[in-house]
């Protein structure tokens, strides 16, 4: 039986603590914004079609939920849960607002009123958002498993074992496409899988093992399995910072192509647009790789690391900065980006920078959403604001009431 280790992050064993350096920097851009995300390993970076959506969510670092208009900033509802923090975004579907918490407890609240519909005890972290299919939600815990719930009352379907043999893996976020769900986990010291379940029974499709490297979640585009990776640091070792992408068949798990190696670390999921692969890096850089054969596009240096997957919309790529050290003097229309902590677009075809927002107190490169023509982001006081994101030009902002400083502010945006 497997043993686990307490369910606070901080009181993990020994040999995990000093075996992943790079898994603690994940939690960290959740929890804190500072980098999935890692992770997130949050659902960071979504772009949502703007006929479907009125509302914007955010998930807050004490437990607390908030709805807001999300072409006012309005503030609609909030909803306080027994736990203390909500690392990552929630999904919302057919009316419901699904989100899970660090103390291993997984919600689902009615998203016109707030009000706790269910929940269920996972049994450690959940970091990840869920996905919502075919009245399923699927969803990874810090206790080896990926579970389906019943999306209406949250009783359990299946549970897959994300580890082989009697090992103890963290997992993350999944993907979910033609009855199937894809998914990564990591024992975070040696080595990932990335692995295909069948989405009605959970029972597993096949199963690829890379060493020493730490997935990001995975993306489902065009057919193909896409995910980043980030070098693992043995306690003892080299220390090492080599990332990744990959793209995988997913109906036999054979691995398409690797790319080649992007200089610093890759803490969340690429993104996927027009037959381009787009990835932030931690060496300040954002990438765009041919999605066919992962050959690079341009790569485009900025004055921060990134910390979370690039949304792509309009023919821009919007990508968060997080506080660099570059001295390159402030502008809006050259290709030089400042030391504090910023969003910038740049073309999808070229890289060049289109515009730059600074406006935007203690920002740390956190998750951005687009929709609407707006982007939503928010900052490390728990504030959240709306920019246009044709013009850059602020359209609103709100403050959570939130006593936790360093919240990354989980954002989704649905009806």
């Amino acid at each position: 039986m497997k043993s686990r280790a307490p369910t606070s992050f901080g009181d993990r064993t020994q040999k995990r603590r000093w075996g992943m350096i790079t898994a603690l920097g994940v939690f960290l851009v959740l929890l804190v914004g500072l980098v999935l995300g890692v992770a997130m390993l949050a659902h960071p970076g979504k772009s949502v079609s703007a006929s479907t959506v009125d509302n914007v969510y955010i998930s807050t670092g004490d437990g607390i939920l908030n709805k807001l208009n999300g072409s006012t900033g309005a503030a609609l509802w909030h909803t306080q849960v027994t736990d203390r923090n909500l690392p990552a975004s929630p999904a919302i579907a057919n009316g419901v607002a699904y989100f899970g918490t660090l103390g291993g407890n997984f919600y689902a609240l009615n998203a016109n009123t707030g009000q706790t519909i269910w929940h269920n005890q996972m049994g450690d972290n959940i970091i990840s958002s869920p996905v919502v299919v075919n009245n399923v939600v699927y969803i990874g815990s810090d206790n080896n498993y990926i579970y389906a719930l019943n999306a209406s009352n949250g009783s359990v379907l299946w549970r897959f074992d994300a580890g082989v043999g009697n090992e103890t893996v963290a997992t993350r976020s999944v993907a979910v496409a033609n009855g199937v769900v894809y998914g990564s986990s990591s024992d975070q010291v040696d080595h990932s899988y990335l692995f295909a379940i069948n989405a009605t029974n959970g029972q597993q499709l096949w199963r690829d093992k890379v060493l020493n490297q730490l997935f990001t979640d995975v993306k489902f585009a065009n057919g193909t399995i896409y995910l980043a990776s980030s070098a693992i640091t043995k306690e003892g070792g080299p220390h090492t910072t080599d990332s990744y992408v990959y793209a995988y068949d997913p109906k036999t798990g054979s691995r398409l192509w690797i790319s080649g190696k992007i200089g610093n670390l890759v803490l969340s999921a690429p993104t996927i647009a027009n037959g381009v692969v787009y990835v932030g890096s931690q060496d300040d850089a954002v990438y765009a790789l041919n999605a066919s054969t992962g050959a690079k596009i341009w790569r485009q240096p900025l004055a921060g690391p990134i910390n979370t997957s690039p949304v792509v919309a309009n023919g821009n790529v919007y990508v968060g900065v997080a506080t660099g050290q570059s001295t390159a003097a402030p502008s809006r229309t050259s290709d030089a980006t400042t030391t504090t902590g910023s969003i910038v677009a740049l073309n999808a075809s070229t890289g060049k920078l289109v515009w730059q927002q600074q406006q935007i107190n203690d920002y740390m490169g956190t998750p951005l959403v687009y929709a609407n023509n707006l982007i939503y982001v928010g900052n490390n006081t728990n504030k959240v604001y709306a920019f246009n994101a044709a013009t850059s030009n602020p359209v609103w902002s709100y403050q959570m009431n939130s006593a936790v400083p360093f919240n990354n502010a989980p954002i989704a945006a649905a009806p």
